[in-house]
């Protein structure tokens, strides 16, 4: 959710800027960007983030298959 946020800022900060938006100190194609580095940096640190779908990592580990096969098992069947 914080990345969109960042890209939405990010997207407000180019518009401030390419569209020369004459605006008051505060919202500042500058201090649009930062805000949206902020946000980013929140994004990428995890804050924010929750448990998907609601399952454990217990519950995920227990219900894996395995990767691979050996290899002999593969080499059988192709013969």
């Amino acid at each position: 959710m914080l990345g969109i946020v960042a890209a939405v800022l990010f997207f407000c900060a180019f518009l401030i800027n390419a569209a020369d938006i004459s605006t008051n100190d505060v919202f500042s194609s500058t201090n649009v960007t930062l805000l949206g580095l902020t946000a980013l940096a929140l994004h990428v640190a995890g804050v924010g983030a929750g448990a998907v779908g609601g399952s454990t990592r217990t519950e995920l580990a227990t219900s894996a298959r395995p990767a691979c096969q050996p290899v002999g098992h593969v080499l059988q069947r192709v013969q």
